[in-house]
């Protein structure tokens, strides 16, 4: 049975290290990277945070890099093609040796946070050592079957939802936004968690997309 490891890597020694170190509150969430092979990994990701100019030059003097090129800006944030340095292609070795597939990878808060499908639990296992024994520091946060059943969506508690998302989800739900009549308003909830009104309601309007995705799905037809 295949499985959906969600996996953390604090960005110390890791891809855009220095990047996500000199610009503060930086989020990256990659675009599309469920493929196999590292050829597109992470080619495409979209970025936030409250200081453009130093963004783009931290990006320029990033050594993990050989180009980051601007395609568009969308609201309060921005859509970058990275080019890697060579030797550094991210968790290649997830992808390449055991047949893995990232499904979502973003990065916040000192680290990234990789969910990613294995063929099997072996794969996983191999994976975790071969990182373990080259110092990789990967931490295993949840790990889920895939059940293939359903049209191959993926049994998992977070239901596709981004940590990001996840984080605005528990805040609103313990701030009282949700209640009737509200605990707390949404520029409340968006000074707690350090983001813009306009941030906060992005992700919960895209995480009530994927929980409301979710459930039409197990209603059926």
């Amino acid at each position: 049975m295949s499985v959906v490891a969600t996996l953390e890597h604090p960005t110390e020694q890791f891809p855009l290290q220095s990047t996500l170190t000199s610009v503060p509150g930086l989020e990256i969430e990659a675009e599309s990277v469920a493929a196999h092979g590292t050829d597109r990994l992470l080619a495409f990701v979209w970025m936030r945070c409250d200081d453009w100019g130093t963004l783009d030059q931290a990006l320029a003097t990033d050594h993990t890099l050989t180009d980051a090129a601007l395609l568009k800006e969308q609201g309060e944030r921005r859509l970058y093609r990275l080019d890697w340095a060579e030797g550094f292609e991210p968790v290649a070795r997830l992808l390449d040796d055991e047949g893995a597939t990232i499904m979502n990878a973003s990065a916040r808060n000192n680290a990234w946070t990789f969910r990613i499908l294995f063929p099997h639990r072996d794969s996983l296992s191999r994976t975790l050592r071969v990182t373990e024994e080259e110092a990789a520091g990967f931490s295993v946060q949840r790990i889920r079957e895939f059940d293939t059943a359903r049209n191959g969506s993926d049994v998992d508690d977070t239901f596709g939802l981004t940590a990001s998302q996840r984080e605005a989800l528990r805040a609103a739900l313990d701030g009282g936004y949700y209640q009737v009549p509200r605990g707390a308003e949404l520029s409340e909830l968006a000074d707690d968690l350090g983001i813009s009104h306009q941030a906060l309601s992005e992700r919960l309007r895209r995480a009530h997309g994927h929980l409301a995705a979710y459930a039409a799905e197990q209603f059926g037809p």
